[in-house]
């Protein structure tokens, strides 16, 4: 009996007995042979937050057999050091991917498939590299340093996950190899701008009370989790012996109302402020004698990071005024309060959201009959441009509510909803969801019917 096995260097093999195929044999290259290989490098060095920095390496192959594609597939996590003397735990995140490509030769940037979160390897032929670069996502992310820890590994996996502790051995077959790399991530560009609205005329007199309305802004790239701003009163540039105490702190984003003093009165804080978002908030004083050119100081906890302008305002005292104050107006006034995720952001692609939104009626008359609609729009890593993604659910009907009465919408998203070809229809990535409350006939306020939340879908660990 004679054999001969054509073309050893593919991989799908027949043989031949006699002439007459018998059966197929499938010959497969050690995958033992692809490995990471230098250069590997980071674009910055040290990015800022919210930039999308780029990771270039090599993945080799040193065999004598070619290495096809979705063989293989990238892993990327990140551990965020600790400060030196901290006691905050290391943290352990998983990388979010903005996008991946293979360099050719030409220098141009053929894409690699990313759908779900993890790059695939592509073909390698023997004894031949392929340069790869990544690049990822930094607004969701801290300032620090960071260590990134890249796996390779068997595209059958089931441990969809890097971890930094694994090391490819006998016992971790599906590990093919690994390397890691430091960076500190810088303070992002762009700045924290805080307004004061409409100054008020402060009547002369002892216990006069003052009350101040902000508006924050945060023109930067970067999602700030919290933001805390102390004020100082100070009379002649001299603080008073132990420093200013608030009487009271609240947001009036979407008309919110939500309290934001902090358990030392010395503080507002504000959290989860989104890149280009804008929070309006009232500080109120204990009732005092103010004088006028007394100034007021306020130190932003993110000043270190941050350029902060306009943080330093001067007092205006008039003389007591005898004109009648104007009466208040009459009129609904409909906003929504608050907009809430369950489970909460980052999400995992293939899990269903439930979003709430409170809303209510502050004003002292009946709203009448309205509308609430949710919408979901995609950001774009690179760009940072916002773009329509759908309506979520129908539009929901309401026959009206009484003042100072609140009512709750919600509505379902299905992050991995999927289309004809069986894909999901929402990418991994940040988003922003939208609740839209309509106008009501005689309302006081047109300007807040609106509000918005961050939702960042990630890849499942497995």
């Amino acid at each position: 009996m004679n054999a001969k096995v054509l073309d050893a260097q593919q991989t799908g093999q027949v043989l031949l007995i006699d002439k007459q195929q018998s059966q197929t044999i499938r010959v497969i290259p050690q995958i033992v042979t692809l490995g990471f290989q230098g250069p590997i490098g980071l674009d910055p060095l040290s990015p800022n937050q919210g930039a999308v920095p780029q990771l270039s390496f090599r993945v080799a192959n040193t065999g004598r057999a070619r290495i096809e594609k979705r063989t293989a597939a990238l892993f990327f996590s990140l551990l965020r050091k600790k400060p030196s003397q901290s006691s905050l735990p290391t943290v352990d995140l998983t990388l979010l991917i903005a996008d991946a490509c293979q360099v050719n030769a030409d220098t141009s940037c053929t894409p690699l498939d990313v759908s779900e979160g993890r790059p695939l390897v592509p073909d390698v032929d023997a004894d031949k590299f392929k340069e790869l670069r990544v690049r990822f996502i930094t607004s969701v992310l801290e300032r620090g340093s960071y260590e990134l820890h890249a796996c390779m590994k068997k595209i059958a996996s089931t441990a969809r996950f890097c971890d930094p502790t694994e090391r490819p051995s006998n016992s971790n077959p599906d590990l093919i190899d690994t390397f890691a790399l430091t960076f500190d991530l810088s303070p992002p560009e762009g700045e924290l701008r805080l307004n004061l609205e409409s100054p008020p005329e402060i009547q002369q007199g002892k216990d006069v009370s003052l009350s101040l309305i902000f508006i924050l802004e945060n023109r930067t790239a970067v999602f700030l989790k919290s933001v805390a701003l102390s004020f100082e009163l100070r009379v002649d540039s001299v603080l008073p012996p132990g420093g200013t105490t608030l009487a009271d702190c609240t947001e009036l984003s979407g008309g919110s109302g939500t309290k934001i003093l902090d358990g030392s009165k010395r503080q507002c804080v504000l959290t989860n402020l989104g890149p280009s978002q804008a929070r309006r908030f009232q500080v109120k004083f204990p009732p005092s004698e103010y004088k006028t050119g007394q100034q007021l100081i306020i130190t932003v906890s993110e000043a270190s990071t941050f350029r902060v302008s306009a943080a330093s305002f001067t007092l205006q005292v008039v003389e007591t005024s005898t004109t009648p104050r104007p009466t208040t107006q009459q009129g609904p006034e409909l906003h929504p309060l608050s907009l809430e995720f369950t489970p909460t952001s980052p999400v995992t692609q293939g899990q269903t959201v439930l979003i709430r939104s409170r809303i209510e009626n502050s004003g002292s008359q009946f709203t009448g009959s309205f509308t609430v609609d949710f919408q979901i729009f995609k950001v774009d890593s690179t760009s940072g441009t916002i773009k329509f993604v759908a309506a979520l659910g129908e539009t929901r009907h309401f026959p009206g509510i009484d003042p100072s009465v609140t009512i709750e919408a919600s509505t379902l998203l299905d992050t991995c909803a999927r289309d004809a070809s069986g894909k999901c229809t929402l990418e991994l990535g940040t988003y922003i969801v939208k609740v839209v409350v309509s106008t009501v006939p005689n309302e006081l306020d047109r300007t807040n019917n609106e509000l918005s939340t961050l939702l960042t879908i990630q890849a499942p660990k497995k």
